[in-house]
C-alpha cells in the first residue's frame, strides 16, 4: 500500500489528529515493508519442481511476513500510547 493510501484511509477514519499520526507512525514502515515483498512475490514465477531457488525465495517471504506481522501485532497491543484528545 502506497504511503499516500494509507494516509487517506487514516484521514477517513475521521479519527483526532493526535490518533491518525500514531496510526500512521506505527503502521508506515510496515506497509512498506509488505510493498517491497509483494513486488518481489508477483516477480517469482515457478513453473516446474527443478526451481527450488524461486520456492525458497517465496518461502522465506512468506515466513517473513509472517513473523513481522506477529511481532507488529504484539508491539501494538502493548506499547500503543494512544495520545488524550
Amino acid at each position: 500500500m502506497p504511503n499516500n493510501q494509507l494516509a487517506v484511509i487514516v484521514k477517513e477514519s475521521g479519527l483526532a489528529p493526535a490518533k491518525a499520526k500514531t496510526i500512521l507512525t506505527q503502521f508506515q514502515n510496515y506497509f512498506d515493508i509488505a510493498a517491497d515483498w509483494e513486488t518481489k512475490a508477483k516477480s517469482i514465477k515457478v513453473i516446474n519442481e527443478t526451481q527450488t531457488a524461486e520456492m525458497e525465495m517465496a518461502r522465506t517471504g512468506r515466513l517473513f511476513l509472517s513473523v513481522f506481522e506477529q511481532k507488529k501485532k504484539e508491539e501494538t497491543t502493548q506499547d500503543v500510547e494512544w495520545p488524550n484528545d
